[in-house]
């Protein structure tokens, strides 16, 4: 920013102010600049600077104000001197103004290229040599689990990880949850482990012992599902870790057998998913959605939750639900990652509503889906958010629910509902309605399953608003209970 010029300058400049012609020809400068921001000076003062009105409304025109209407007291006099100072005050100030403009842009450029410079630095810096070591950690303890997490936290990468068909870009979240398996395989699961070399006197036997005899809480050992977490996490870190050659022995056979036991591992893990699956009973969707309408009512958010979940219905949460107003039109299909950041909306437009569903936890095998609600779901929509209070659409942050996720609020509503009992309770059944927004899930898939009528098509239809294969949708049947007597 530049300043304000001081000593010889700044005397100079007072001396030539206390010139009376200089001083009127700068205020005269001062009073067309005013006019041009639509100031209207007096007659008196026009009179003063040898201005017309004509004058007046030139300047006017030009700074796309209306004309002021002829006054004959005004003098016309002089007017092709005045026009020719106008014209050279707004070159000037469009010089100005233009180079400020090319200083700002050399300024973003500069810091642009500032800003490149500093990154490829930092990416060059994170490299690791062809002989797998680390320019960022101490090489003498390369096999550290402090070592593990700080490579793995630059370095999300990507990986094909057992089980998978094809690799998938590990997000940061994933690779916390990775970071944060491996720390509690080595640190809790695992004992008497040296934290400085945590690959020192490693078993794929010491490690299956060890996970047979982990209880993480009193008298609850690990399921299936919870040794996966921390045998997929190891094959990970054998996998990518740059110092361990899984290409020759003896770390090959390692990760050979340690691969066979996760895939076997997995095949068991559905086996139990499917008999856990049909032990449990769910409560009929049509009797959750009366059962939301009296206890909380029809104009409750409850209710019109579990309604727009009747409509659209998904296996995934409905938070982060923005709201645009604006027909869904093909364009706007076309340019749907572009809205949201990706995230599912709704479209308002002519008292009509449109669901969007772009992410959901299977969405890399599955398009966009798109939902035109029916007549009645979109008046309850547009009433609800009519009623809203100013404090009530600030905290929504421009969504019809929400940032926040849904499933404690499920979890909430389908408790006052009575639907679901809490552990406490003496009727309590572990294996009935179980879950919150998975419970809406396997009630909805059960109920239209059980219909005697349903066809194939229905039967793929269903699989299809559910983000599954038709196969995948045949373990979903589960006894329904229409009461606690039956």
């Amino acid at each position: 920013m530049s300043e304000t010029p001081k000593g010889k300058s700044t005397a100079a400049m007072q001396k030539l102010r206390a010139n009376k012609e200089y001083k009127l020809k700068e205020d005269r400068s001062r009073l067309i600049s005013r006019i041009r921001n639509g100031a209207l000076p007096r007659e008196t003062t026009l009179k003063k600077y040898n201005l017309t009105l004509e004058n007046v409304n030139t300047i006017r025109n030009e700074a796309g104000f209306k004309k002021i209407k002829p006054n004959s007291n005004v003098n016309y006099t002089n007017n092709a001197i005045i026009q020719q100072e106008i014209n050279e005050n707004t070159k000037a100030l469009r010089e100005i103004e233009e180079q400020k403009l090319q200083k700002l842009q050399v300024d973003v450029w500069e810091k642009v290229a500032l800003a490149t410079k500093e990154l490829d630095a930092k990416q060059e810096k994170d490299k690791r040599t062809y002989k797998g070591e680390f320019v960022f950690v101490d090489a003498k303890n390369i096999y550290s689990l402090e070592n593990a997490k700080a490579w793995f936290t630059r370095n999300p990468g990507n990986v094909k990880r057992a089980g998978q068909l094809k690799d998938a870009e590990r997000a940061k979240s994933t690779t916390n949850k990775i970071i944060d398996a491996l720390v509690r395989l080595f640190t809790k699961v695992m004992k008497n482990v040296d934290q400085k070399n945590i690959i020192k006197n490693l078993t794929l036997q010491n490690v299956l012992d060890s996970l047979n005899s982990y209880q993480w809480k009193p008298n609850t050992p690990l399921g299936t599902t919870g040794k996966l977490t921390y045998l997929t996490a190891l094959s990970i870190y054998l996998k990518e870790y740059p110092s361990i050659d899984v290409e020759n022995l003896p770390w090959s056979k390692f990760y050979t057998d340690l691969d066979q036991v996760i895939q076997s591992k997995m095949k068991l893990g559905k086996i139990e998913a499917i008999d856990k699956s049909k032990k449990q009973k769910v409560t009929p969707f049509s009797d959750i959605v009366e059962a939301f309408k009296n206890t909380f009512g029809e104009d409750s958010v409850a209710y019109l939750y579990i309604q727009i979940y009747r409509e659209a219905p998904t296996r995934d949460d409905l938070n982060n639900l923005k709201i645009f107003y604006e027909d869904l039109t093909d364009d706007v299909k076309t340019n749907i990652q572009s809205k949201n950041n990706g995230n599912n909306c709704i479209f308002i437009h002519n008292n009509s509503v449109s669901f969007a569903l772009i992410k959901f936890k299977t969405d890399s095998g599955y398009k966009p889906s798109y939902i035109k609600f029916s007549s009645k779901l979109s008046k309850m929509i547009i009433d609800y958010l009519n009623k809203l209070t100013d404090e009530k659409r600030k905290k929504l942050k421009g969504t019809l629910f929400g940032t926040n996720k849904l499933t404690r609020q499920v979890g909430q509503w389908l408790k006052r509902s009575g639907i679901k009992l809490d552990k406490k309770n003496d009727d309590f059944d572990a294996n009935v309605n179980v879950g919150n927004i998975n419970l809406l899930r396997h009630s909805f898939v059960t109920e239209q399953l059980s219909k005697s009528d349903i066809t194939i098509d229905e039967r793929s239809e269903l699989a299809d608003a559910m983000k599954h294969s038709p196969n995948v949708s045949l373990a979903y049947v589960r006894d329904t209970i229409k009461n606690k007597n039956k």
